[in-house]
């Protein structure tokens, strides 16, 4: 039977954990972002999945092929995305010849 962990044992095991520190500070930025977005410009329906979608159709439109490649996800994940973040707000959808 393993040793109980000891009252230090997670502190010095994290400590040097590079990774672990740069993935919280990414969702304390996340949430703050969103928290903004949500308090002082009125998008209530924003969530973090949607933050790699954005940034990439934010300044101009694309179309949704570019950014399934770009974010490496499929065409109907992208199109879901896209659905979401019409819904909430942040985008809106324009109609393209060759594109369904």
């Amino acid at each position: 039977m393993p040793a109980p962990p000891q009252a230090g044992g997670a502190w010095s095991r994290d400590r040097d954990n590079l990774a672990r520190h740069l993935i919280g500070i990414s969702r304390d930025l996340q949430c703050r972002v969103i928290r903004r977005l949500s308090d002082e410009h009125g998008y209530r329906r924003l969530r973090p999945s949607l933050g790699p979608f954005l940034s990439l159709v934010w300044t101009e439109g694309r179309r949704l092929n570019a950014i399934a490649d770009q974010l490496a996800i499929s065409r109907q994940a992208c199109s879901q995305l896209a659905n979401v973040a019409e819904r909430a707000g942040g985008a809106s959808a324009r109609s393209t010849s060759g594109e369904n």
